[in-house]
């Protein structure tokens, strides 16, 4: 309870230390570089089809990263001869390492993995394993944990097969499958008081992890068995995410501060009293949403971005940090391989900090 506890007050100051007070009129993004102004993303998110798993996601989850589309094929082509010789050379690194170990535990696991993906690392490769070389995926949590991860494969009992040839390979036992509901899984017990769980259903790869009565009482929700009162089926938010910040439908993730601090509060095991409530719903609309995403994923060109949303008030207020940072132009004039620089309005940065300690007492 301590761990839970303390991780939950992080959570809350890492959240509410950002916010200040003090209301000016908003700000824009027009004075930043080109290349890091909202844009639009290439094609348009609402004619995405959201995949079948998103049914799985709670709608009141606090944080999720997903794919609604795989990467362009042409993509695959590009990758294979750059990150070839990488992997060559991290395999043969790797097996000098183990001539010089006993050649058991971890290392053999890994070694039977390394062994299966031999000669695999391409489309058609990833797909013969029975995976998809333009997967779907979703990584999500019930509350703060058990963290689930939920991914649409080409052929599950392929995946299957592949997972009992790379035990074999590491001479390590499956567990004995279980089932709930029509469904069958492995699961795992670790020393530290978490559980894995793992199972293959309707062409998906489903995992979890978390602590061992979380994982038990939720076990219906990770193996699909039961469904959310209310899902994201429809991808509405990702899609709304996407379109307001440029981003596109190959990689998209968020983290919702309400959401993020209510289910702190709850995990601590204090029902929050409507006052704390109403605090948390108005700090947290100050920062509704951090997102990470996609602008662009090509054979061409990679562009992406991460987004804190901020009210308007707090962006004027972020915005008055800035300062200027003497010889920066002078650095920078000679086309360096990588140059690093940042300044701060620390008089300013003082008062920001002081309003948001005024936020901390208040939330207390």
């Amino acid at each position: 309870m301590t761990s839970v506890r303390s991780r939950s007050l992080i959570v809350l100051v890492a959240m509410v230390a950002l916010v200040a007070c003090k209301k000016e009129g908003a700000g824009d993004a027009s004075d930043l570089p080109a290349e890091l102004r909202p844009h639009p993303a290439q094609g348009d998110p609402s004619k995405l089809a959201v995949p079948a798993l998103f049914a799985s996601i709670p709608a009141d989850t606090p944080y999720l990263l997903a794919s609604l589309e795989g990467p362009p094929t042409e993509l695959w082509a590009r990758m294979k001869p750059a990150f070839q010789p990488l992997i060559d050379k991290a395999a043969a690194t790797w097996q000098a390492k183990r001539s010089q170990s006993d050649g058991d535990g971890p290392d053999k696991l890994l070694d039977a993995v390394l062994s299966e993906m031999d000669g695999k690392w391409s489309q058609a490769g990833i797909e013969s394993l029975g995976f998809s070389a333009q997967p779907r995926f979703a990584i999500y949590g019930l509350g703060l944990q058990p963290v689930v991860v939920r991914m649409a494969v080409k052929d599950g009992k392929a995946v299957r097969a592949t997972i009992e040839r790379i035990a074999a390979k590491a001479g390590k036992q499956l567990p004995p499958a279980l089932a709930q509901g029509g469904r069958s899984y492995w699961q795992h017990a670790d020393g530290d008081g978490t559980t894995i769980v793992i199972s293959i259903a309707d062409n998906e790869l489903i995992a979890a992890v978390g602590k061992a009565d979380d994982v038990a009482a939720k076990l219906g929700l990770i193996l699909g068995v039961d469904k959310p009162a209310r899902n994201m089926a429809d991808g509405a938010l990702v899609k709304q995410l996407m379109g307001r910040h440029g981003f596109g439908g190959q990689l998209i993730g968020f983290a919702d501060t309400r959401q993020l601090a209510g289910k702190a509060v709850e995990a601590a095991g204090a029902p929050p009293s409507p006052a704390c409530t109403g605090e948390l719903d108005r700090l947290s609309a100050k920062l509704p949403h951090l997102v990470f995403g996609y602008s662009e994923l090509s054979a061409s060109r990679l562009a992406g971005g991460f987004v804190v949303e901020m009210a308007p008030e707090l962006v004027t207020e972020m915005r008055a940090l800035k300062t200027e940072i003497p010889g920066l132009g002078a650095a920078l004039s000679g086309h360096p391989l990588f140059a690093l620089a940042a300044a701060i309005d620390l008089p300013r940065a003082q008062q920001l900090g002081a309003a948001a300690a005024g936020n901390l007492q208040q939330l207390g």
